[in-house]
């Protein structure tokens, strides 16, 4: 089994269980500006896309988002970790392993509850929405996080738990890990996942212990 030096970390859906949390902040949202989605439609279109609102006639996107941030910031105070995450994360770092995490949130969204639920620790770098130019499956955050850890895509590996971390992976050339709990499963389709070809697949996420 090969072991990672560098574990690169999705945020929403892959260690904290917020996906929820989103898509209610989102149908509220939609709803005050008259605007109505499907479920399917927000997840395809909105998840990880903070322009996505002009996909549906929302000329002032700047004023959704700020909605939605605030939103969603309303909602985090319960959010918990998926099992597993904790404790995986701490002995990664045991191991003397690198762990940034890679989001397409706000920073005044992750930093609060990575602070709250004890995990600023084990962390060695976040990048989020603001710290990027090209939002994923483009590599530049990975090459970015790389380039700040002194680290190699060899040694790398990006762990998420959508089709857009997948695609990260391959296109920044190192290995993807999708973490699809049971929680996920109303959200994307595991066909759909595994049909991109993840290096790795896991349900459990102590699962990633295996490659530490």
């Amino acid at each position: 089994m090969k072991k990672y030096q560098y574990f690169l970390f999705d945020w929403d859906g892959c260690l904290v269980n917020t996906l929820s949390v989103w898509m209610n902040a989102y149908k509220n949202v939609f709803s005050d500006f008259h605007v109505s989605v499907a479920e399917r439609d927000i997840v395809d279109n909105m998840f990880g896309d903070w322009n996505g609102a002009s996909k549906f006639g929302i000329t002032d996107v700047a004023s959704f988002n700020k909605k939605i941030v605030e939103c969603v910031s309303a909602n985090m105070a319960n959010v918990q970790l998926y099992p597993g995450v904790f404790e995986s994360l701490q002995k990664i770092k045991e191991k003397k392993k690198k762990i940034a995490i890679i989001s397409l949130s706000k920073r005044n969204v992750v930093l609060p509850v990575l602070e709250r639920l004890s995990l600023s620790s084990f962390v060695d770098l976040v990048l989020t929405e603001e710290d990027i130019l090209h939002h994923k499956p483009h590599p530049e955050v990975v090459e970015k996080a790389l380039f700040r850890l002194k680290g190699n895509k060899f040694e790398s590996v990006v762990i998420g738990d959508t089709e857009k971390d997948i695609l990260l992976g391959k296109n920044a050339g190192i290995d993807s890990i999708v973490f699809y709990p049971t929680q996920n499963k109303m959200y994307y389709k595991e066909s759909k996942l595994k049909s991109l070809k993840p290096t790795h697949f896991m349900r459990n996420f102590l699962d990633i212990l295996k490659f530490v």
